[in-house]
């Protein structure tokens, strides 16, 4: 892990898709229908899309964040629910991909939530009601994966200033 960093995610509209595992034919088919309807129609400067934990149930889903994108009733959401996602502060750092390595993700998970607990600035903020959960986003994946052979996964820790 290099550095941790807080950012902000502003409160929005996300669409959100059906829980899956990684990977698997749902993985699969949820990715190609987000991205063929959703994602490259619409693309920024960063990623608008996170793939957060559930540790409840073990499965991941994908947010598509649509803040912003006026014609949101215009393309097909394929069928996958607009949620209103509540926003927040996020603890965040970078991990190689855990295709190429089982121990930077763990790693970097738990030196990121260390750095956190030893804060006197942030607590830790997880609330899988509130959808206050770990999340990923691998920016430029395999774009990044050709050159250096491995791929970036920032990971999102959810956090909240101390009272």
């Amino acid at each position: 892990m290099e550095q941790v960093k807080i950012i902000h995610i502003p409160a929005g509209k996300m669409i959100k898709t059906p829980e899956f595992d990684i990977p698997g034919d749902d993985f699969f088919r949820i990715m190609k229908q987000l991205w063929v309807n959703v994602v490259d129609r619409h693309t920024d400067l960063f990623p608008r899309d996170f793939m957060p934990f559930n540790d409840d149930t073990g499965k991941n889903y994908w947010l598509y964040s649509i803040s912003g994108i006026d014609d949101i009733g215009k393309f097909d959401t394929s069928g996958f629910e607009i949620i209103d996602f509540e926003g927040g502060y996020y603890a965040t750092a970078t991990a190689i991909d855990p295709d190429n390595s089982d121990e930077s993700l763990p790693k970097t998970i738990q030196e990121v939530k260390d750095w956190v607990n030893q804060s006197k600035f942030f607590d830790l903020d997880f609330d899988m009601k509130r959808t206050r959960c770990f999340m990923s986003q691998m920016p430029l994946g395999d774009n990044v994966r050709n050159v250096m052979d491995y791929a970036q996964l920032e990971i999102f820790i959810p956090i909240r200033p101390k009272k």
